[in-house]
């Protein structure tokens, strides 16, 4: 076990021009920590943005290579999307959930971030969703999210 990130891997949002002249917008931030995978996403992001952060994310997973896993989603720096980009990250969720995704946690840090929590996670039947505050520490969410995974309550 260690006490920092392993497999950082961080996608960044360059510039990227269509016809249509859309600038990806949004950062995130990847890595693996006691088994528990941990994105930490980064701006507003528009659905340039989440589409490329879909492709490092589904990288990432297929290399955890697990068939039980856990995804911790910390928002500090994440601030708010439009609704085709809600709608998008659901389809990843429910894409994690297919994919061996039982666990998911959510730091939030204000009710509009908790809201957007309900949200995306409606109706997808996840084993457990845990909400945390940003009092907790990362260790103490990741060993809450490992004690549910490993089906300990």
């Amino acid at each position: 076990m260690s006490n920092g990130l392993s497999s950082r891997y961080i996608a960044k949002t360059l510039p990227m021009t269509h016809n249509y002249h859309s600038k990806r917008h949004g950062e995130i931030e990847l890595a693996i920590q006691n088994g528990v995978v941990i994105c930490r996403p980064m701006g507003a992001f528009n659905l340039d943005g989440v589409i490329n952060y879909e492709k490092v994310f589904a990288e990432k997973i297929r290399s955890f290579n697990s068939k039980k896993w856990a995804l911790l989603n910390q928002y500090k720096e994440f601030e708010i999307c439009g609704p085709e980009v809600i709608k998008r990250i659901r389809s990843q969720l429910v894409w994690s959930q297919a994919h061996g995704c039982q666990v998911i946690g959510f730091e939030t840090f204000n009710t509009v971030q908790e809201y957007f929590v309900r949200q995306v996670t409606k109706d997808i039947p996840f084993k457990h969703v845990l909400v945390f505050s940003e009092q907790q520490s990362t260790e103490f969410q990741i060993a809450e999210i490992n004690n549910k995974l490993s089906g300990e309550d």
